[in-house]
């Protein structure tokens, strides 16, 4: 497990297996150049930009809402992301946690097809482009990385994924607060294999 302390910023820990460039045993060849990728350019970046901050804080204006109501603004955002958006889909893109994921897309543009952050709860906080739903919790994304038998870090196989027009792995790293051990949420990060 590796720990990462932010000076001024909340301590957190980014739950992270050592990465080896090399696939394990069975798994697709592709595998050890994502685990490259982590390890050379997600990690560093973690422990560098103002994302744990954002993270304690992504639920923001949502922070009080119910589940139904969660599940409310799920329908309202795949019919905006239908219409090519809306005002759900503004208010999480034009935040400044937006803003710094987007950062990150394009100094690794052609590699990163997409990052977003999931908070605690399992809505979409933070995004570098609409995401296909804005309740992810129900996803692999989530749930390989979060609760019962979960692993720190997920490496997804590849997939076609509509919301960016690409085939890409997702890696999915569940980000823990240090002081308490709480979730702060799961950052996502689609990475284009062909590119690495």
């Amino acid at each position: 497990m590796l720990k990462f302390r932010l000076p001024g910023m909340a301590a957190f820990v980014a739950s992270c297996w050592v990465l080896a460039a090399l696939p394990a045993a069975g798994e697709p060849y592709y595998l050890g150049e994502v685990r490259h990728f982590v390890d050379a350019h997600i990690r560093p970046w973690l422990t560098q930009s103002t994302l744990m901050r954002d993270a304690a804080l992504c639920d923001g204006v949502f922070r009080t809402i119910s589940q139904p109501q969660i599940l409310e603004f799920d329908q309202q955002w795949i019919q905006e992301a239908g219409q090519g958006g809306g005002p759900l889909i503004d208010q999480v893109l034009s935040g400044p946690f937006s803003a710094t994921l987007r950062g990150f897309q394009a100094d690794n543009v052609g590699v990163v097809t997409e990052i977003f952050f999931i908070g605690k709860r399992g809505f979409l906080c933070a995004a570098s482009q609409p995401t296909s739903d804005f309740w992810q919790a129900d996803e692999d994304i989530w749930t390989s990385v979060v609760g019962t038998g979960a692993k720190p870090v997920n490496l997804a196989a590849i997939t076609w994924d509509e919301s960016v027009m690409h085939s890409q792995s997702q890696v999915s790293i569940a980000v823990t607060d240090t002081v308490n051990g709480s979730l702060l949420g799961v950052l996502v990060v689609g990475v284009n294999i062909e590119a690495l």
